[in-house]
């Protein structure tokens, strides 16, 4: 069986540098140097001067790497048309717009829109008078929201914090129940 040799082998005839524009003669077996023939064809190890025509490999469509996201993980295997790229929001982060999984496309785009990933704000976490809330976060853990008196009450019984959750919901750390802390502030004298 007749098989393609690589251009630099020893012996073939026709071997000139400026034929092969990427500089590379080892890799490549099917080729048309100056147009020598009407379709792609290469050496064989027949003998030095048997050639044949050969088909040249298809390359398989590619995107892009996928761009990094603000405040997300991204995930992917390959690049190639019809795989896909999974954003995960960092932990206090939620999706506020775009895709969270997006497909390589065969015009070399991914399909949708990049998600965008935004700090989390307890959605959920009641308002209350007489109680001002104050979120404060780290890199390391979710936000945390804080009930403090509004200016010109006083506790009596202390604040209570709220943790965020990642879905947005909230879990309340306090003795007791948030209308009896609203409760606890007492207007100042002055």
């Amino acid at each position: 069986m007749r098989k393609c040799v690589p251009w630099d082998s020893p012996g073939l005839p026709f071997l000139r540098k400026e034929d092969f524009p990427d500089g590379d003669m080892s890799h490549a077996h099917c080729r048309n140097p100056g147009a020598s023939q009407s379709k792609p064809w290469c050496y064989t190890n027949a003998t030095t001067l048997d050639f044949g025509y050969c088909t040249v490999p298809e390359c398989k469509p590619t995107c892009p790497e996928p761009a990094p996201v603000a405040n997300a993980y991204r995930s992917y295997r390959s690049q190639y048309v019809g795989t896909s790229v999974s954003y995960t929001c960092y932990h206090g982060y939620d999706n506020t717009a775009g895709n969270l999984s997006r497909v390589c496309q065969s015009n070399g785009t991914y399909s949708g829109d990049a998600p965008v990933c935004e700090f989390c704000v307890c959605f959920n976490a009641p308002t209350m008078p007489r109680l001002q809330i104050t979120v404060t976060r780290t890199d390391d853990d979710p936000p945390t929201t804080r009930y403090v008196c509004t200016q010109g009450f006083y506790p009596v019984g202390g604040n209570a914090t709220v943790r965020c959750l990642p879905n947005g919901e909230y879990v309340i750390d306090v003795m007791g129940r948030l209308d009896e802390l609203r409760s606890s502030c007492r207007a100042s004298d002055g």
